[in-house]
């Protein structure tokens, strides 16, 4: 088994699972995006006489330090009199030739985006390039009065003030001068994620498409990540930002308007989270204007909203006009008599491509991706949408640029690009005035909820999905392991790894922009490219969490994973995610799964680790209406006995006898499915979903039910009543208990064992899935 292992692990392509370390290995994947199909060398040349190309090459490369100089100091805030001698910032022949390369492949993009739909330099040349971009230009308002209102997003590229765009212009020159990674991220509901569409045609994933090799070629890291969750808001999310969603954001979406538009202590939620909780303080790009209006002008803030650029588009009037329409733009506005040649040509998308290395399908594929329906928009709504987003970076690229080059000597200020004080400020202002009691704390303190959540920065670990960094934000990461030595986990191998093959099906004609190509030219690729695909270790957090205090509190052997997704599944481009034997959809590609940790009664004891804990708070979220079909194989109290159905866990993970990690094989004929249509079930119409539980007929709480709970070892319980009193429903499917709330909990920072079971009921009543803990 071991020399399998090693052979396994030297070939990259693999997916492996050691089962006698009770892990799971899967790709972490590269952000690094090239051209798709790659260009011939005819199409190369053509493209290059065209469009020009990144001609930059560092005479010096080999003179340069090695270490990254600018991590150690906070938030990479290195003053310009520590550079060492011979570092790129301070070289004054690099600076002059690589920022007029950066000042021309900005450009470039630019004109890429403009030509592609029908706005290019040469298709209007007697208008000047203000004219040409206006459907995707900010519209800069003057003071708070000003701000746009109105439903809907705006017909242009968006709106934002002065100052809050002078804020992003910090953010991408510090990323610029210290070759940072830039961070995209969006909060959404199943439109924003895509669905309908693949998700790498999903407007975050084309960003990522278009901005990570202008990003790259300028020293920088761009990171986009798709963090949309079909049927779901953000609450859930945003009370763990800095854990679920990354604590180095520099710009940050939030697009859930169907799920959640009218919930404003969610959206506050979201906003205070990503503002205080993460090393950086994010540009928000998206949300409620009287919520961001109210953090300008107390916190300074900075906001904009992004448009949908619709100005700029030809409505189509019958199918041969739309023939001489951009491709891009082509059916994207219609009229009454149209409107069915645009629903015609809405989606653009496919299930599967036939390959030459082997790799089949086990399950037929569909013929397209599950929810095409009318309020999910199609494939070219979300590519302009990451045009508009784009274009705003790109133009905040251009001035950066433009500032360095003018600077005398060409040498920058420290606070022209410093952001550590800058965020500071903002981070304490958040917390104090106006800002200490807003509709997140009115909601919170109406619901008897901790108010604390709203102002302190929260951990979590959660199995909901995708997420950041899911190797290290897994709930069964931190549980104690069992008498088996082992803890729930989901080990269930892709059908097949590493990039898919070209898909001739959503492949830009011949003769259109392929902006990608075009900001890709010249560009180098790293040699070590293909170690960007490292392998990580998913829920195990390298130590066994063996149990320190009394044994009377013995982690259970019943609690199971349910409804999870294999892989890697971290919203980006590159990521390999629900590549299941039974995915129906393979090429798909969504990630979204409503995954958590499902136990009842004869569970036992779920124990878990809270690191750094110094607030005195603890919380979960809970889905209180799950069914004991999920877990029906135990039937005593931690399955000490015979289980009466096939042993599940030795067939489909095979990682111990009394222990189990549920899958889609073992959920493939319950409502709880989570390969419907290519996607997660719950991604199903709400309607149909609803009906599905209905007809599950889920248990209601027995009279002798008990929520018992455990802090360092005392025991607190919840009866019946106290229970339903105590687990609030902030959201349709979001349920949030609250089981320490004590700022004098403790003097300092610890460790705590947090522990849960259910009582008093058999296995055919009340059944729980736990997908967050929370704690401060």
């Amino acid at each position: 088994q071991q020399q399998q292992q090693q052979q396994q692990s030297n070939e990259p392509n693999k997916t492996y699972i050691d089962y006698s370390s009770n892990e799971a290995f899967y790709h972490k994947p590269s952000l690094i995006i090239k051209p798709d199909p790659p260009l011939t060398p005819q199409r190369l040349n053509s493209l290059i006489q065209q469009w020009g190309k990144w001609d930059f090459q560092d005479s010096k490369a080999s003179e340069r330090p090695k270490e990254d100089y600018c991590d150690k100091f906070t938030n990479k805030d290195i003053p310009r009199n520590q550079f060492p001698a011979n570092a790129w910032q301070t070289d004054k022949d690099y600076l002059t030739k690589w920022l007029d390369q950066g000042l021309e492949l900005v450009k470039r993009a630019q004109e890429a985006i403009l030509t592609e739909y029908g706005k290019g330099q040469k298709q209007m040349p007697d208008q000047t390039f203000e004219q040409r971009s206006q459907m995707f230009q900010l519209q800069i308002v003057k003071d708070f009065d000003s701000y746009p209102g109105g439903r809907g997003l705006p017909q242009n590229g968006g709106w934002s003030d002065q100052t809050s765009i002078q804020g992003l212009n910090r953010r991408v020159l510090h990323a610029l001068m210290t070759n940072d990674q830039f961070h995209v991220v969006m909060g959404g509901h199943s439109a924003a994620a895509g669905h309908g569409n693949l998700f790498k045609q999903s407007y975050m994933m084309q960003l990522q498409k278009i901005m990570e090799p202008v990003f790259a070629n300028l020293g920088m890291t761009f990171k986009a990540q798709n963090f949309g969750r079909g049927g779901l808001g953000t609450l859930q999310s945003s009370i763990g930002m800095k854990d679920e969603y990354g604590d180095d954001i520099d710009v940050i979406l939030w697009d859930s308007g169907m799920t959640e538009g009218r919930d404003l202590r969610a959206l506050d939620m979201f906003h205070r989270q990503s503002i205080i909780s993460g090393r950086k303080v994010p540009f928000l790009f998206g949300g409620n204007r009287e919520i961001m209006m109210n953090y300008r002008k107390n916190a300074g803030v900075d906001i904009g909203q992004y448009g949908e650029a619709l100005m700029g588009i030809t409505e189509v009037t019958d199918d041969i006009q739309a023939d001489t329409i951009p491709w891009a733009a082509r059916y994207m506005k219609c009229n009454a008599e149209t409107n069915s040649l645009c629903r015609e040509h809405k989606f653009l998308a496919n299930c599967w491509v036939d390959r030459t290395d082997g790799v089949q399908p086990k399950t037929r594929q569909a013929e397209k991706p599950g929810s095409q329906v009318s309020w999910h928009p199609g494939f070219r709504w979300h590519q302009i949408i990451s045009r508009v987003i784009g274009f705003t970076l790109l133009t905040s690229l251009k001035t950066v640029i433009t500032q360095w080059k003018e600077a005398p000597n060409l040498e920058l200020p420290d606070d022209a690009w410093h952001v550590t004080s800058y965020y500071q400020q903002i981070q304490q202002k958040m917390l104090q005035g106006e800002l200490a009691n807003t509709q997140c704390h009115e909601q919170f303190k109406k619901e008897g909820l901790t108010t604390r959540m709203c102002d302190t920065p929260m951990n979590t670990r959660t199995e909901i999905l995708p997420r950041n960094n899911p190797d290290q934000t897994s709930l069964a990461g931190i549980m104690k392991i069992n008498e088996k030595g082992l803890r729930p986990y989901l080990s269930e191998p892709l059908l097949y790894t590493g990039p898919d093959v070209h898909n001739p099906f959503t492949e830009i004609p011949q003769d259109e922009v392929d902006v990608t190509a075009i900001v890709s030219l010249g560009r180098n690729y790293p040699e070590d490219e293909e170690n960007n695909r490292r392998l990580t270790t998913m829920m195990m957090m390298g130590k066994d969490n063996r149990r320190e205090l009394q044994e009377t509190i013995t982690p259970g052997l019943g609690w199971m994973l349910g409804s999870s997704q294999p892989g890697y599944c971290d919203g980006t481009y590159n990521a390999e995610c629900s590549r299941t034997p039974d995915n129906n959809c393979l090429l798909s590609g969504h990630m979204d799964s409503r995954a958590g940790l499902v136990f009842n009664s004869l569970s036992g004891w779920g124990v878990f680790n809270l690191e750094n804990l110094k607030h005195g708070i603890i919380a979960a979220k809970f889905e209180t209406w799950h069914h004991p079909d999920e877990i029906k194989d135990w039937i005593a109290k931690n399955g000490k006995r015979e289980r009466r159905r096939r042993n599940l866990l030795r067939n489909n993970n095979n990682i111990g006898e009394n222990t189990t990690a549920l899958t889609s094989t073992t959920l493939q004929d319950s409502p709880f499915s989570p390969h419907l249509s290519g996607i997660s079930a719950y991604d199903l119409a709400e309607e149909q979903y609803e009906r599905s539980l209905k007809k599950a007929q889920i248990p209601d709480y027995c009279d002798e039910f008990k929520l018992e709970f455990s802090i360092d070892g005392k025991i607190s319980t919840w009866d019946k009543t106290e229970t339903i009193k105590n687990i609030k429903p902030l959201q349709r499917v979001v349920e949030i208990g609250v089981f320490l709330d004590d700022p004098n909990f403790t003097d300092k920072p610890k460790t705590v064992e947090f522990g849960l079971r259910m009582t008093g009921c058999t296995s055919s009543s009340k059944t729980y899935q736990m997908s967050h803990l929370y704690w401060a």
